[in-house]
């Protein structure tokens, strides 16, 4: 069923990065462009982490952690999945001593990440008035929109994580019978993925549209 649901899930997910790739990214430039946009961002922002001053220490804490922690999830996604989706199977060998390591380190940086942005992505009168617009079927400015789906993936991605990490703990524990692991194993798969669709869109959109690339760019708004 998770494998079932993982492969119409990111098939899904790559027909609307596509579309909305060509719409709104290779219009004005080519892939080429964009990938290279994004690894210079990257490493503009790694290299920030040196420069920290009073005035823009959080924000390059903010920048600094949202890229750590991605890091941490692509990795704990590819060895997650790959073994379920194309091959059916489960995780082992290798790939779980490099997801069982990568598991607590992750949880840490969710926590600074959560920690850090939590603030700054409350929704504000602004972004329910965005919400009332959209669900009467009216234009709406796209980075208003853009913001609405990233505070809404945000919040998702939190949410989503304490089933995630709660059924891994709980499983170390001699607390359920054989049923009870196999209820542990179809939540954290359920709640992975989850947390990875929604973590997917959040980080598209955060790095593709324009309101949503400041902290990831090394940009530091007052």
């Amino acid at each position: 069923m998770v494998r079932i649901l993982s492969i119409l899930a990111f098939l899904l997910l790559l027909v609307w990065i596509t579309l909305d790739m060509k719409k709104q990214v290779l219009r004005d430039r080519p892939l080429k462009i964009w990938f290279r946009t994004q690894w210079d961002a990257a490493r503009t922002l790694w290299g920030s982490r040196r420069a920290m001053k009073p005035g823009n220490a959080l924000g390059v804490l903010r920048g600094f952690f949202y890229l750590l922690t991605l890091a941490l999830f692509f990795i704990l996604a590819i060895t997650g999945f790959v073994p379920v989706v194309l091959f059916g199977g489960h995780l082992t060998g290798v790939l779980l001593l490099v997801h069982a390591t990568a598991a607590p380190l992750f949880a840490l940086s969710l926590t600074l990440v959560s920690l850090l942005w939590a603030h700054r992505q409350r929704f504000s009168e602004g972004n329910w008035d965005t919400v009332r617009v959209l669900t009467d079927r009216k234009p709406v400015d796209p980075d208003r929109s853009q913001e609405v789906v990233g505070k809404v993936c945000f919040w998702l991605i939190l949410f989503s994580s304490l089933p995630l990490i709660l059924s891994i703990i709980l499983g170390l524990f001699p607390l359920f019978g054989t049923e009870g692991q196999e209820t542990l194993v179809l939540l954290h798969g359920f709640s992975a993925l989850l947390f990875t669709v929604t973590a997917i869109i959040h980080t598209y959109t955060l790095t593709t549209h324009s309101q949503r690339r400041l902290f990831y760019h090394g940009e530091h708004p007052k």
